[in-house]
């Protein structure tokens, strides 16, 4: 509506309803301020009801329109035709999938269009209104923003490192049971850019697949760092497919000597071929060097084209082939392309070479390509995924490779140490491929839990990740825990000084060894808090080597922390026996400071905002790092800091 004309008038609508499908709906509205909702299924795409169950019927729009209008009918009394319309969605897409499987009933000419049962919900029923989620349509023109909203982030109030410990704890159906996740066989993904690119692929290959006189492969391209899943990903969406007709064959031309290599694998496609089935060719490392660099793209720029490939004086067809090139020296389509180069003479430089080894004409001979994205973040400010496409791989990994390490509720049996230094981790160096070895080398055959002792040892680690950030992060609570002490006595020297001046007879004014018992625990116990504290502002708390910078809390960030602490404060002191009161009475136990953050005084507000706003260097001090959690875009926090 925005950017075609023919439709701008559709924008004065005070409600517009656009079906997608059987799968979902966009209603929008425009009462003064326009906004739009997103209905959707959380398993399902546009069309993919219809394709998976192969069949078609007319009248499906007519059940979702009935949906819709017994709705407004009977909502009519309560003059919200918003929720009517709302609720109206839910009711035609479940009525027009009912419908849809239903049909017209067991005998045509008898039974009544549609049939009312489409209409009442039952016990047989295999859809339910409660199945449809919805969400509002973000309408941004913040330039920054690359397309990072995520219906992830609008469905959830945690952060993605609490929902990755969901997943990998209790499994995705648990964990994200709002969110969409595309399935292709056994593998899951929810990152956007990866459900269209492997629905793109997908799409391709049931067309191929069921295509009559197709004369030349069907050539896709696949990138991505190894170790990412390059293989894993198209093998699996091909076998949703058809898993009996499509034969995998792999080539690695990094390993080939010359062009005759080709041609024998060539040879190895057309056989099968020729008994009837799909050969899915892998031609993994495709863009290695072959004399110069990307020199084996001009070897297949006739079989792509033409489905033929030659062998001295004879032609040989190649026949029926979906050829799948996976990128070794480049992670992207648009590295391999070198639209990520920046510099004007650098790129001039590159298209040169890359028109000599024929990379246009290579390039206009595919029909798709997908990025896959490993558990690797691929780019700090963009990339806040990556977290639970890790948490995704190590439910899949524990599932697969030690199941008995689920129990009959479907809880992972993992140590929660050892479940966030998989997690947390900076890196893994070669992707998927290095949790998959971690978890091999520990030794769970016979193990009840995943404890930090069946790991392997750091020389064994120190192959797959950074074992000192990684033994950071498994030994993050014993590291705090030794250290609460002296945090605690820290905070009491800022609370010192911020008391030095009025409360003179105070017992914080005491010197550390001299505080009785019971306040040293008051202040151990604040420290021990500070995660819980700093998680309420999206803070992590991290162990480091060296000491960090000083992060500089917001006005918005202060007094929440503030807040918290009040409150965190207020509820030891009641537990122990402290009650409001004008003075402050240590026999008596009463407080003037028990009441709620909104009625404490100004003044009383001041200090702990003062003492609040020391936390960072506290910590920073005994080599704690604050990390700001992923589950905030780079313009989303932009955004949030004005809000604030």
């Amino acid at each position: 509506m925005k950017n075609n004309p023919n439709l701008t008038f559709l924008a004065n609508c005070c409600h517009l309803v656009i079906p997608f499908g059987l799968e979902g709906a966009i209603y929008y509205s425009n009462n003064g301020t326009p906004h739009s909702q997103l209905f959707f299924l959380t398993y399902e795409s546009e069309g993919g009801f219809i394709k998976d169950n192969q069949g078609k019927m007319y009248g499906l729009t007519s059940c979702f329109v009935a949906g819709l209008a017994r709705s407004i009918v009977l909502g009519s009394n309560n003059n919200d035709l918003g929720n009517s319309l709302s609720e109206g969605i839910r009711e035609g897409i479940v009525a027009a999938q009912k419908y849809f499987i239903y049909g017209f009933g067991e005998n045509v000419d008898e039974s009544t269009f549609p049939n009312p049962e489409i209409f009442r919900e039952s016990e047989r029923d295999f859809i339910y209104r409660e199945h449809i989620q919805d969400v509002s349509i973000r309408n941004t023109n913040n330039p920054n923003c690359r397309g990072c909203w995520y219906i992830i982030k609008d469905k959830s109030s945690t952060n993605l490192a609490e929902i990755a410990y969901d997943i990998v704890k209790n499994g995705e159906k648990s964990a994200l049971k709002f969110i969409p996740i595309a399935q292709f066989g056994s593998l899951k993904t929810v990152d956007r850019a990866e459900i269209e690119g492997y629905r793109s692929i997908k799409n391709l290959m049931a067309e191929y697949v069921s295509a009559k006189n197709a004369v030349r492969p069907l050539s896709i391209a696949v990138f991505g760092t190894p170790g990412s899943g390059k293989s894993f990903g198209v093998t699996e969406v091909a076998s949703s497919i058809a898993p009996d007709l499509i034969e995998k064959l792999d080539f690695n031309l990094s390993q080939f000597q010359s062009p005759q290599d080709l041609i024998a694998a060539f040879h190895k496609v057309r056989d099968i071929s020729l008994i009837g089935k799909i050969p899915l060719v892998f031609f993994d490392e495709f863009d290695s060097h072959f004399g110069d660099k990307l020199g084996w793209l001009k070897y297949f720029l006739s079989p792509m084209q033409d489905g033929l490939f030659r062998e001295g004086d004879s032609i040989h067809p190649i026949g029926k082939a979906v050829f799948a090139f996976a990128g070794g020296t480049s992670s992207t389509f648009t590295e391999f392309c070198g639209e990520n180069i920046d510099d004007e003479r650098e790129h001039k430089r590159f298209f040169s070479e890359f028109q000599s080894a024929k990379g246009p004409d290579f390039i206009s001979r595919l029909r798709g390509y997908v990025n896959i994205l490993g558990p690797n973040q691929t780019e700090e400010q963009w990339d806040q995924l990556f977290i639970i496409r890790r948490a995704m791989l190590l439910r899949s990994l524990l599932v697969r490779k030690v199941p008995h390490l689920i129990n009959n509720r479907g809880e992972a049996q993992i140590d929660n140490d050892v479940l966030r230094a998989l997690l947390k981790v900076p890196k893994y160096k070669h992707e998927s491929r290095s949790m998959e070895a971690i978890l091999e080398m520990s030794r769970l055959t016979n193990a009840k839990k995943w404890e930090q002792s069946h790991l392997p040892s750091k020389d064994q680690l120190r192959l797959h990740v950074d074992e000192e950030q990684f033994m950071r992060h498994l030994m993050h609570d014993a590291f705090f825990s030794e250290k609460i002490e002296h945090l605690a006595q820290d905070i009491h020297k800022v609370d010192k000084t911020l008391k030095r001046n009025v409360e003179t007879n105070s017992e914080c004014m005491l010197s550390w060894k001299d505080l009785s018992e019971e306040m040293k625990n008051s202040y151990c116990d604040q420290a021990k808090h500070l995660p819980n504290a700093l998680y309420k502002v999206n803070y992590d708390t991290i162990s480091v080597k060296e000491k960090p910078d000083i992060v500089e809390f917001t006005e918005w960030e202060l007094n929440t922390l503030a807040a918290y602490e009040h409150k965190r404060w207020s509820l030891q002191k009641k537990e122990s026996g402290w009650k409001y009161g004008d003075i402050k009475d240590d026999i008596e136990k009463t407080h003037p400071s028990l009441v709620p953050w909104d009625v404490l005084p100004p003044d009383k507000k001041k200090k702990l905002i003062q003492s609040v706003n020391s936390w960072a260097e506290i910590l920073a001090n005994s080599n704690f790092k604050l990390e700001r959690l992923k589950f905030l875009c780079y313009c989303e926090t932009e955004l949030l800091d004005l809000e604030k």
